[in-house]
Parts: structure tokens; C-alpha cells; sequence
């Protein structure tokens, strides 16, 4: 992929203005999914303080777009699993209130996206009085994001993965099946691809005790 070509926003729309931050929002997107489903990146930390930089700088040049603000969030989320957990514990809290600030400027941005990570926030969190985490919350704001897109990857793995672990086993393969069965978008198909196989070993792992004609079954999806 080549390198990204970031430009500078005017302070106002222009002509071509969405049109080109889709572009750049398409852009930061690859990068990281390169980086997270990656497994020849090994310092993923800086590859991940790299890329926020970058798009901190793009999100100070635009009038508080809602989807660089979201991938500001989602990048700050994705490092702190790389991170001490003092900073780790920072991080989440910052990404937690780029994402509110983000549902509130825009609620379906980027399909429901911002709904989706901060309800998987909110289940991976831990609880009070260390932090946010909260599963009442995490599946309000799944739900919405999944009435949203309801027919996306995305949104039916991480609600998916929520009922897994809330030990719903019956009702998250129904959502992981659906989310195999989502649209890849051309422009994200490396990232949509990555997580369709993500979803694949998850469901055969969850099939581990099932009988064998259920695993086999499962492996053909």
C-alpha cells in the first residue's frame, strides 16, 4: 500500500470536501488494520503511536470531523493493549470521551462504528472503581450500533463476542454467522477479509466440545 498522502483541510468545506475525507478515513483504516491483524509487526506500540499522530494532525485541520475523531478513539484503544497498565488505563478513558464526544456530534458515523467500539469499551473495560467497564452500557450501545448496520461484520462480531462472553453460545454463533455472511467492502477488503477469518477461529474454538459433524460444519463456512 502506498504511503499515505495526508493533505491540509481549510478550515471550511470545499468542493470535494467529503469526498476527500473519505479518501483519508479509507486510508487510515487500512493502515490499521495492517497493523492489528499483523503478526510480522512486532512493535505495534510505535506502528500504532505513528499512525495517531498522523491522524491527530489531520483531525486538528478539520472542523471535528466525527470519523477522524472516531479513528483517534479506536487507535488510542487498539495501543493501550501494548502499554503498562497505568497508560493503558489513560488511554481507554481518552478514547472513551473521544467516542461519546463522536456519538454526540454524529451517531451513525461510519456506519454505527463509534456505537459498536465504545459498547466493546465499555465490556473490556474493567469496572469501578478502577474504570468504566459496564455491561448494562456495552450492550445498549451494541444494540444500536447493530440497528444501524445490522447486517455488517463488524457490528454482529463485537455483539457477538459480547454474548459469548456473557456465556450465550447459541446466540453468538447466530451473530458471527451473520457477520461471515456480511458484505466486504471493496475499498476495506483486507480488513473485512482479516476479520472474517478472526470470526472462523473463534466459532471452531467455540465448537471444540460440540459434536464432530458441528465442527466439521463450522469449518466449511
Amino acid at each position: 500500500m502506498k504511503n499515505f498522502i495526508f493533505v491540509v483541510f481549510l478550515l471550511l468545506p470545499y468542493p470535494g470536501f467529503a469526498k476527500e475525507l473519505d479518501r483519508i478515513v479509507h486510508a487510515i483504516e487500512a493502515k490499521w488494520a495492517s497493523i492489528y491483524f499483523s503478526a510480522e509487526i512486532r512493535d505495534k506500540k510505535n506502528a500504532y503511536t505513528r499512525l495517531l499522530n498522523k491522524t491527530t494532525k489531520l483531525a486538528k485541520q478539520t472542523l471535528a470531523s466525527p470519523e477522524l475523531m472516531f479513528w483517534q478513539a479506536t487507535i488510542i484503544a487498539s495501543r493501550a493493549e501494548h502499554q503498562n497498565p497505568i497508560e493503558a488505563l489513560a488511554a481507554i478513558h481518552k478514547a472513551q470521551d473521544l467516542l461519546i464526544k463522536t456519538i454526540k456530534i454524529k451517531p451513525d458515523t461510519l456506519d454505527g462504528s463509534a456505537l459498536i467500539t465504545l459498547g466493546s469499551l465499555y465490556h473490556q473495560a474493567p469496572g469501578w472503581p478502577i474504570a468504566f467497564g459496564d455491561d448494562k452500557k456495552a450492550e445498549q450501545y451494541l444494540k444500536k450500533g447493530l440497528q444501524i448496520n445490522p447486517q455488517g461484520i463488524e457490528s454482529n462480531f463485537y455483539y457477538g463476542q459480547y454474548l459469548l462472553n456473557k456465556d450465550q453460545q447459541e446466540k453468538a454463533i447466530k451473530y458471527f454467522k451473520t457477520a461471515l455472511n456480511g458484505p466486504v467492502r471493496k475499498e476495506q477488503e483486507f480488513a473485512d477479509s482479516s476479520l472474517k477469518e478472526k470470526i472462523k477461529k473463534i466459532m471452531l474454538k467455540t465448537a471444540i466440545d460440540e459434536p464432530k459433524s458441528r465442527r466439521k460444519q463450522m469449518a466449511s463456512l
